[in-house]
């Protein structure tokens, strides 16, 4: 799961030994009470951190967040966890149409960096348009069009092993057609491209196409899902390309399995992003991209 604002009560310990302005990992004379995983906000005098790990009395650290300044601190020094304006700024951000143990919707790069349209390339595009939203999704207009002519927004892929998870969500006036959203994995040298996504009417799917506009083949079965929104998955293990579907951000299914080497033909996929393959689409109709997260 990405890194979340975690809260607790009345968590406190001592610096085992001095820190100077730079280093990244304070121990504590117990770091039992402290979350085991990030993200929270310690103070130490007049320096807040942000910890974004531990490992038993070790936290790793952001040192002078929340506009704090970063300097010495001696051993003996109070060790507390507090709630902070950046703290409650990072917890409505996660919890943004989300709950406790689900993503929240944003776009977000492997290294928990926000992203936005710009951060993307397209392919195909047409006259085709993506809007920022404000809680931190997308969203994608297309132009009317029929057959299979996919607008895909990437950026360069992280080393394997990552996955990436999507939540899609189609908006109101569609009639019923062949149109696909979805997540993708693309090999820019050849154009091919592995996708996870919802068509209308209510199937979840793990389709390949030779290019933007050449439908291949399927990855695994189509399943009947009856909704207009779904959480998808993409995953890279380094052996196997997996596609899983949920409805709850929580629990996922996977749907199609196969070698990393089976539908690319070149050097391998080197882009993640998402499409919409407006087969009958209505020029009028828009593509939620609630949340799109690399992991």
């Amino acid at each position: 799961m990405p890194r979340r604002e975690r809260l607790e009560n009345n968590v406190t310990s001592t610096l085992s030994s001095t820190i100077n302005a730079s280093v990244t990992t304070v121990t504590v004379a117990s770091g039992t009470n402290f979350p085991s995983e990030g993200d929270y906000r310690i103070i130490i005098g007049d320096e807040i951190m942000l910890v974004t790990a531990r490992s038993s009395n070790d936290l790793t650290v952001e040192r002078s967040a929340d506009s704090t300044t970063a300097t010495t601190h001696s051993a003996g020094s109070s060790v507390r966890m507090i709630l902070t304006a950046g703290s409650l700024n990072k917890f409505a951000e996660d919890m943004c149409g989300s709950c406790a143990d689900n993503y929240g919707y944003r776009f977000l790069d492997q290294s928990d960096v926000t992203q936005t349209s710009t951060d993307f390339t397209w392919t195909n595009q047409s006259t085709s348009t993506i809007t920022d939203e404000l809680y931190g999704g997308m969203t994608m207009k297309i132009p009317d069009q029929s057959g299979v002519k996919l607008r895909i927004l990437t950026q360069t892929a992280p080393s394997a092993p990552y996955k990436l998870t999507g939540k899609l969500h189609f908006g109101p006036g569609y009639t019923y057609g062949s149109t696909i959203m979805g997540i993708c994995f693309r090999e820019s040298a050849t154009g091919r491209i592995q996708t996870c996504g919802l068509q209308i009417g209510g199937d979840v799917g793990a389709w390949q196409y030779s290019s933007a506009t050449t439908y291949g083949t399927r990855m695994g079965a189509a399943y009947d899902h009856r909704s207009d929104n779904v959480w998808v998955r993409l995953e890279d293990d380094n052996t196997n390309i997996m596609a899983s579907v949920s409805s709850d951000g929580i629990n996922f299914m996977e749907i199609g399995r196969q070698s990393r080497s089976s539908w690319p033909t070149g050097s391998g996929y080197d882009e993640v992003g998402f499409f919409v393959n407006g087969e009958s689409a209505d020029a009028d109709a828009l593509y939620h991209f609630n949340a799109w997260i690399v992991e």
